[in-house]
């Protein structure tokens, strides 16, 4: 199923300047996702900060943030989160890391309107 404006549109609910943060909210969730399904929470990457405690803990009624904040307990994984990051793609989102040497921005590089 493809991710559409109008699924958007019901996720801020028409707020106004809603639309980005929805974007993005869904985005994270997709990155998330690929993260878990590459299996790096198993290999002990864990996910941590603002972000952590609203999407596991306060849903929708938390503060909206933007960042997305990694611990990587075992030697040597967190190239290989950024390199997984790199590589994400999930239908309509496209992360692409820049890296700042332990940090790495992730803008979403293509969603679709239909």
């Amino acid at each position: 199923m493809a991710l559409t404006r109008g699924h958007l549109l019901r996720h801020f609910q028409g707020k106004t300047g809603g639309f980005y943060p929805a974007m993005l909210d869904v985005a994270q969730d997709q990155v998330l996702h690929h993260l878990h399904r590459e299996g790096l929470f198993e290999l002990g990457l864990v996910f941590k900060g603002g972000t952590s405690l609203r999407k596991m803990r306060s849903g929708a009624a938390g503060r909206f943030s933007t960042d997305l904040d990694f611990c990587a307990a075992a030697e040597g994984l967190a190239p290989l989160v950024m390199d997984t990051i790199d590589r994400v793609t999930v239908p309509p989102f496209t992360a692409g890391g820049h890296r700042r040497r332990d940090r790495a921005d992730l803008p979403i590089l293509r969603l679709s309107h239909a």
